[in-house]
């Protein structure tokens, strides 16, 4: 796919995806074709989920604690543990007063987000998909699962989104 796609109301897509083979996972085989039908243009909406930070799935605490200052720039939503729960929190990074290239980053939790990302996040269903566990070649063992998170279209103008993120459980040297 291309990095912005932009595509015409009304147009038909015929999307098939597979996994592909790397030194981690063999390759699945291609998924059977589906058809979308899209009734609003296609947008780029890569900037709803912060991607800094979504390698591994923190616990509230971690976050609450503070970050640290990073030479990654990331804003958006963010999915975290809170007890049992999975719950949709944001991050905010402004460049950081103090170290040139670096950024400094605010969390806010669930029950602290403005009305209007408190809207924003009752569009979003969210779906376990997989628990993976493969082998780097930095002779470690992840075990890591797919979260596929759809966001409600809220009226007939406009189609849902669907966002796939892959978060680390653990990750232990192997034996």
């Amino acid at each position: 796919m291309p990095q912005n796609p932009k595509f015409n109301a009304g147009a038909d897509l015929s999307i098939t995806f597979r996994i592909p083979e790397s030194d981690t996972y063999k390759a699945s085989e291609w998924s059977t074709a589906t058809t979308y039908t899209l009734k609003a243009p296609g947008t780029d909406n890569s900037e709803i989920f912060a991607n800094h930070y979504g390698a591994f799935l923190w616990d509230k605490a971690r976050y609450d604690s503070g970050i640290s200052a990073n030479s990654f720039e990331s804003n958006g939503f963010v999915v975290y543990k809170d007890g049992n729960l999975l719950k949709f929190g944001k991050i905010a990074s402004v460049a950081s007063s103090t170290e040139t290239g670096m950024y400094d980053y605010t969390f806010t939790p669930l029950e602290s987000l403005t009305e209007e990302d408190k809207t924003e996040v009752a569009k979003f269903e969210y779906k376990f998909v997989s628990k993976l566990e493969y082998e780097q070649t930095d002779a470690y063992s992840y075990t890591s699962f797919i979260l596929l998170v759809r966001i409600k279209a809220t009226d007939s103008t406009a189609h849902s989104r669907v966002h796939v993120l892959e978060y680390q459980l653990s990750y232990e040297p192997v034996e």
